[in-house]
């Protein structure tokens, strides 16, 4: 994959995606409340980390990243940062008599 020498586009949308951090405290994301330019945001940051883990980011723009939004790869580098959830209790390991 080649890389397009006029990053005016791509540093314009990183912009936009640290405005939305330093604005909202987070990452943008997708859900039921998101505006259209949030879910924008998110499409964007979500193509970066594909890009990122398949080795199709040029490094100059893996250092932008790493420097503007240090959480965008999320956890160790190669997933995103997501929710932790708790397993559903299963009914069967109560103790009887509860």
């Amino acid at each position: 994959m080649t890389f397009s020498a006029d990053n005016s586009g791509w540093d314009a949308r990183l912009a936009e995606v640290v405005a939305f951090v330093e604005s909202c405290g987070r990452l943008p994301g997708v859900n039921r409340l998101s505006s259209q330019h949030e879910r924008r945001l998110a499409r964007w940051v979500y193509v970066q980390r594909q890009h990122a883990r398949r080795e199709l980011i040029s490094p100059s723009r893996r250092r932008s990243l790493d420097r503007a939004l240090p959480a965008w790869i999320g956890s160790g580098g190669s997933a995103p940062a997501t929710r932790v959830r708790r397993p559903l209790p299963n009914p069967q390991d109560e103790p009887p008599g509860i």
